[in-house]
């Protein structure tokens, strides 16, 4: 079928492609528009801008380019009928490239998908919930063998074979990425997304709702009191950081916010999705007991938002993960 695919294409000649090519890709594209402003930074070449960047942000309209860069790059990469965008996407050249080329479901595949439904591309997103359903059915036997769980889960990893286990390479202080358990929590905001879009109760009947009350149920699994009465998912990480205690350079804490964020939001989206279908109101009453009970958000001694339980010294600060802001951006529970 692929020959039969490439013959076809030759056949239709160079300038038929190219103009099929263009008519569909702006057929996404044209959907959106963003104006910031111009200056004279516009003229210079894209890495030219880049560098200058760094000293001189000054430059309105490289934010639409990157704007209209990430727009291009989920168009070109998650139609339907195809995988979700990945790693290094369809342009990866290598056998064993970095990260395997796999989806780090810790941020990178999620935030893949930001603009989909705010930038008209709705389409694109199934790709994406194939994903995973079929994470929910693997999730399914890792949350039963590996913590004795209902529902199901995945880690910051998974590839074309939905590994949802954890990935650490036996490698030490590897629980800082691998221990992570929190991306089935953060990847059923993106079915949930999709019913907010667009409306469609089939959709979250029969789509999202099974695989949001299997993410919720193993999350209800693992909630423990702490020594306030607080029901915490415990021990936790803070995706890719660390927090000096006793001083080591440690990563493994009692919670996170993240951690909490995430099952908070799920929850909530899980009443609101027995409320709007009408079912499983027992289930529903389960998680609205839970609720108030949830470890808060908490402040530290220099008025920040915490990170993990405790007011715990940061080695790196200005990390790349601002994974406490989860309740933010992508949620809003801030």
């Amino acid at each position: 079928p692929c020959m039969e695919g490439l013959d076809r294409a030759a056949a239709k000649g160079y300038e038929a492609l190219i103009s099929d090519h263009i008519e569909d890709y702006r057929s996404y594209f044209n959907r959106v528009r963003l104006d910031l402003g111009e200056n004279d930074a516009a003229l210079l070449p894209t890495d030219e801008r880049l560098y200058r960047f760094k000293e001189n942000p000054d430059d309105p309209s490289l934010y639409t380019l990157l704007f209209q860069y990430g727009r291009y790059l989920l168009i070109s990469s998650s139609r339907q009928g195809t995988q979700p965008a990945n790693l290094q996407g369809i342009w990866n050249n290598m056998v064993r490239p970095p990260w395997s080329s796999n989806y780090t479901i810790n941020i990178n595949t999620q935030m893949n998908y930001f603009p989909v439904f705010s930038c008209a591309l709705g389409e694109l997103n199934q790709p994406l919930v194939n994903m995973i359903k079929e994470l929910a059915v693997t999730g399914a036997k890792t949350a039963a063998d590996v913590y004795g769980a209902r529902g199901f889960v995945s880690h910051h990893n998974t590839d074309l074979w939905r590994l949802s286990s954890p990935v650490g390479n036996k490698t030490e202080g590897s629980a800082v990425y691998a221990f992570w358990n929190m991306s089935s929590g953060w990847l059923c905001r993106h079915l949930f997304e999709q019913y907010e879009y667009t409306l469609d109760t089939d959709f979250l009947k029969n789509e999202a709702y099974p695989v949001m009350k299997g993410a919720a149920e193993f999350y209800l699994d693992l909630l423990t009191e702490d020594n306030e009465g607080y029901l915490v998912l415990s021990p936790s990480t803070s995706p890719e950081n660390h927090f000096k205690y006793n001083g080591k350079i440690c990563s493994v804490a009692v919670t996170s916010t993240m951690t909490m964020s995430v099952i908070r939001e799920l929850f909530k989206n899980c009443i609101k999705a027995s409320e709007i279908l009408g079912i499983d109101k027992a289930f529903a009453g389960v998680l609205i007991g839970k609720l108030d009970k949830l470890y808060p958000l908490k402040t530290g001694s220099r008025g920040q938002l915490l990170e993990w339980d405790r007011d715990y010294e940061e080695p790196d600060p200005h990390h790349r993960h601002i994974s406490h802001l989860y309740a933010l951006h992508p949620g809003n529970e801030i």
